[in-house]
């Protein structure tokens, strides 16, 4: 009890208005104000004396003693909240992508314990996660190849016949590199090469001229005679023409004329 009633009394000290307040700052661990309070008090007592004849009676007189009570009282205050360092990185996130380039996140976490708010206090600013992320790569994604476009054409072949008219053929290229194919990627589809045919003519081949078919037969021609046995003639055409000689072939061999001879009046003379 003399305890209690100890306490009690320093909080009533504490709570009066004889306190000198010699505030200190605040805490910022335990939330707490402290300061100084002193009570100044006077107490009274009897003080025995001899006294009367030869003094040989006990007396007693009012004496005072003035004491100063001093105690540290203390009151809660208001502690904002502070932030503590981060702490180190957490684990890397799964790539986002089973194959190429992908990201991947990873996360820093502080606590608002440095201190933390108290009695009121503002709680620390900001977050108290933070987050990082960076590229990862699990493996290549397969490239199929893909055709670049065609070159230009490639000059024509020589002309396969020395004369008259012939073929010749030009080519022109295209590369499987837009892009190529990689990484198990699939190669690009179809020739890599395109032919073009034309015709062609180096010179004219000669044409040897060679008949055509005889035309119709003509008139017999008159009599040679007028009695005693005569002849008539009659003739038929052909033409070099079929073809006619060009570019510096031969002529039609042989004659143009077919002639045919037939006996007229034959009544003696």
């Amino acid at each position: 009890m003399a305890v209690l009633s100890l306490n009690i009394a320093v909080v009533v000290l504490c709570l009066s208005s004889l306190c000198s307040y010699l505030v200190s700052t605040c805490n910022i661990h335990s939330g707490l104000q402290f300061y100084s309070c002193i009570k100044y008090s006077r107490v009274s007592y009897s003080q025995p004396y001899k006294c009367g004849f030869w003094y040989w009676q006990r007396c007693y007189r009012t004496k005072y003693t003035h004491s100063a009570h001093h105690t540290t009282c203390f009151r809660s205050c208001r502690v904002n909240g502070g932030w503590n360092s981060w702490q180190a990185w957490g684990a890397w996130s799964s790539c986002d992508r089973a194959c190429g380039r992908g990201r991947r996140v990873r996360y820093g976490v502080r606590e608002c314990n440095n201190p933390s708010p108290k009695n009121g206090g503002a709680r620390c600013p900001g977050s108290h996660i933070r987050k990082n992320s960076g590229s990862c790569l699990l493996k290549h994604c397969p490239v199929n190849g893909a055709w670049s476009s065609w070159k230009a054409w490639a000059v024509w072949s020589s002309c396969d016949k020395t004369c008259g008219n012939g073929r010749r053929t030009r080519q022109r290229a295209r590369v499987c590199n837009n892009p190529s194919p990689k990484y198990g990627g699939l190669p690009c589809r179809g020739s890599h090469i395109k032919r073009e045919s034309g015709f062609c003519l180096r010179k004219h081949c000669p044409v040897n001229g060679s008949w055509s078919v005889y035309g119709p037969w003509g008139k017999f021609s008159e009599c040679s005679k007028t009695c005693g046995a005569g002849a008539q003639s009659r003739y038929r055409h052909r033409t070099c023409n079929n073809p006619k000689p060009q570019y510096g072939g031969r002529n039609c061999t042989g004659p143009s004329i077919k002639s045919e001879t037939s006996p007229c009046n034959t009544n003696p003379c």
